[in-house]
């Protein structure tokens, strides 16, 4: 079966809540459209897209505040940059989490109904996850939170506070870039760690 396992982990990220436009606030799990983005930065082709099935938490859920600079007005002249950076910048605390550690299962979905590379294009994924090749650096939320990928050694174990069953709530699922922006939500639980989407 056409299904890959990828372990993701990283120092911080932030899966931003956009229910809070002001502070940036994480949810307490990676939304699927995060980890697509995580998976299409290692391996994409425009003849197919990534359909993430699961995501397997496996460190306690930790958070912390941080106070970062950002900057207000991102359109800003060449000969302007430093002086428009200075002027522009505000500073905006967020809630992120601390030392996230994932494994995802997906699989890739063809786009067209010729199925013949379907199964190069799972080659290519698992040779450059082994070595550790991407297009760009994967990250969690914001570009400096680093997202470190391999393939799981089957040795990971999912922390004892996340047994049971959790509702999560409604949550961010995927965005649709069409004439405009149309952000899509799910309801989603996690039991055992384990996070599903439901309708």
């Amino acid at each position: 079966m056409n299904i890959v396992k990828v372990k993701l982990s990283g120092d911080y990220a932030l899966f931003n809540d956009i229910t809070t436009p002001v502070e940036r606030y994480t949810y307490p799990v990676p939304t699927f459209s995060a980890i697509k983005g995580c998976l299409e930065s290692i391996y994409w082709k425009p003849e197919f897209e990534w359909q993430i099935i699961s995501i397997q938490v496996l460190n306690e859920i930790k958070h912390q505040t941080l106070v970062r600079n950002e900057v207000l007005n991102q359109k800003v002249s060449l000969g302007k940059v430093f002086s428009g950076i200075i002027n522009n910048r505000t500073q905006r605390s967020g809630r992120v989490l601390l030392n996230p550690e994932y494994i995802v299962t997906a699989k890739i979905v063809q786009k067209d109904h010729d199925q013949a590379y379907i199964h190069k294009h799972y080659e290519i994924f698992n040779r450059r996850l082994a070595k550790g090749q991407c297009f760009r650096q994967p990250y969690f939320g914001l570009k400096e939170f680093v997202c470190y990928f391999s393939a799981p050694d089957g040795n990971e174990k999912v922390h004892e506070s996340l047994m049971g069953e959790i509702d999560l709530g409604v949550m961010l699922s995927s965005i649709e870039y069409d004439q405009r922006v149309k952000p899509r939500f799910s309801k989603a639980k996690m039991i055992n760690g384990l996070v599903t989407l439901g309708n």
